[in-house]
């Protein structure tokens, strides 16, 4: 029952990180699935309720990725826009002369 333990709590954290997009936690609870799922493997065969839930968490990775991918496209997006308009803001910047007046 221990592993079935890890499992639902690895499985809320991916949901509750994935939904708030933290990465870092998200990131964090990947790595230690990586590490830990091999090591619980080996512990024999997995009873049908972990079975089960580790469909749930393999759903709940499989949804993680995808958010994560929605949010790296829309970073590269911004990156484009801010790209597109870097000679405007350099321009912008060149012509314009700091306020003297002030010590």
């Amino acid at each position: 029952m221990v592993r079935l333990g890890r499992i639902v709590r690895w499985t809320t954290r991916l949901h509750a990180a994935a939904a708030a997009q933290d990465w870092a936690a998200l990131d964090a609870t990947d790595r230690e699935l990586a590490e830990m799922l091999p090591i619980l493997a080996v512990q024999g065969p997995w009873s049908t309720e972990e079975r089960a839930a580790l469909l749930g968490l393999d759903l709940a990775h499989r949804q993680a990725r995808a958010r994560c991918a929605t949010a790296c496209d829309a970073l590269q997006e911004q990156m484009n826009k801010v790209g597109t308009q870097k000679d405007g803001w350099l321009a912008y910047a060149l012509n314009s002369s700091p306020d003297e007046s002030r010590p």
